[in-house]
């Protein structure tokens, strides 16, 4: 139902251009294909999400993250299924996290503060059979339900770039320092938790 695709530029300077996108500053991107159909995601500035469909032709649909200063960049995106939905999450640089319906473009959940930072990486993960999201902020990434509701956290103690979701409950995570494999069970680096972000 739901994968990735990467697209190779074919323009000489190999770059990939987009339509009505070429004054803005890209921080992520992301290439879902759903139900046969591939989209395009991609953000910025301004807190919001632009999708088009492929190729991009016509003006994309704004996901707008509903941020109250409206100008904060968007760090990054991850696209993935919750409790049988196709979503996007995305994450900037105020810690505010939203999710939306990718089919619909409803907005399904927004989290202020969900990190006292910047969200610097996501991911959707099935660890636990309905589908959860993964952030990461200031040295350590948070595991969230698939109602958005934080799990636990698990200490990185660096800066975190990126995060890649495997099955058997393992994850990639990118740091300045390399790259770290942890584990759902890693119970030595978990915190519980049972509200928002408070002491990072």
């Amino acid at each position: 139902m739901f994968r990735d695709r990467t697209w190779s530029s074919r323009n000489k300077d190999g770059r990939l251009r987009i339509p009505y996108y070429e004054d803005k500053t890209l921080e992520c991107v992301a290439v879902p294909i759903l139900k046969g159909k591939p989209l395009l995601l991609a953000a910025g500035p301004y807190s919001f999400v632009s999708k088009w469909t492929w190729p991009p032709e016509q003006d994309p649909v704004s996901l707008d993250m509903e941020e109250p200063v409206g100008n904060e960049y968007v760090h990054s995106l991850a696209v993935g299924t919750l409790t049988g939905r196709a979503v996007v999450a995305a994450g900037n640089e105020c810690g505010l996290l939203a999710v939306w319906d990718l089919q619909t473009d409803e907005l399904l959940y927004r989290i202020e503060r969900a990190h006292s930072g910047p969200i610097s990486a996501l991911a959707v993960s099935n660890w636990f059979g309905s589908g959860e999201i993964i952030s990461a902020g200031a040295g350590y990434v948070r595991v969230w339900s698939a109602s958005l509701t934080p799990m636990f956290d698990i200490n990185i103690e660096q800066p975190v770039s990126g995060l890649v979701a495997l099955s058997e409950q393992r994850l990639i995570v990118a740091t300045d320092r390399g790259l770290i494999m942890i584990t759902a069970r890693d119970t030595g680096r978990r915190t519980n938790r049972s509200g928002s972000d408070t002491s990072h």
